[in-house]
């Protein structure tokens, strides 16, 4: 019976720090953060790929034309790499054997063959030009704020960490509901206090 307890408590412990990772915290709540560049379209020489780490699934991709960065988890942070056209398909010819694992790799990464990929990406001649892009971020519930678009310019001279520009959208309903209940709480109370008068 003792040995069944411990080997209990030990899943348990086992267990327990996972789940605590993905549950929100008390008294906030996710916002989700769009993040696009801007500026794709001045560096036609260039391929920009998007490599996401941190406390989440790898992933490495192609930022999309439109320059929409993929989403990632919210214990994930991604980085944008910009890597000449020439020496990027001159890798992907030479490392990946057939037309399958090619097209996989050109849409997506996530149905590839990984070590393909990381390979590729870690033989590539890149150079850093976003860093720090995350697409979730946990704020106070007093905060009424729903979804935050971020706008980057890249710059190949130097990294950028802070978007150039940033629009935020947010929950005011919930702010007009305690403004109108305040006020209909304040509108009962000066009631009371005339008619005892």
């Amino acid at each position: 019976m003792k040995k069944k307890v411990i080997f209990g408590l030990f899943l348990v412990f086992l267990v327990l720090p996972v789940i605590r990772g993905d549950m929100a915290v008390l008294g906030y709540h996710s916002v989700k953060i769009n993040n696009y560049v801007t500026n794709i379209n001045d560096y036609p020489n260039h391929v920009f790929v998007v490599s996401g780490h941190g406390l989440c699934l790898q992933y490495i991709g192609l930022l999309q034309e439109s320059g929409n960065v993929p989403q990632f988890s919210k214990n994930c942070q991604a980085t944008i790499y910009a890597v000449e056209k020439t020496e990027y398909n001159l890798h992907i010819i030479d490392n990946i054997e057939n037309e399958t694992d090619y097209y996989k790799t050109q849409t997506d990464p996530n149905k590839a063959n990984y070590s393909i990929i990381r390979n590729i990406f870690e033989s590539l001649s890149k150079t850093e030009a976003i860093k720090n892009v995350i697409s979730e971020k946990q704020i106070p519930d007093s905060i009424s704020l729903e979804e935050e678009d971020r706008y980057y310019s890249i710059d190949l001279n130097q990294v950028k960490e802070e978007p150039d520009k940033t629009d935020r959208r947010g929950g005011y309903f919930k702010e007009l509901l305690y403004a109108l209940l305040s006020s209909i709480a304040l509108i009962i109370i000066m009631i009371i206090v005339r008619r005892k008068q």
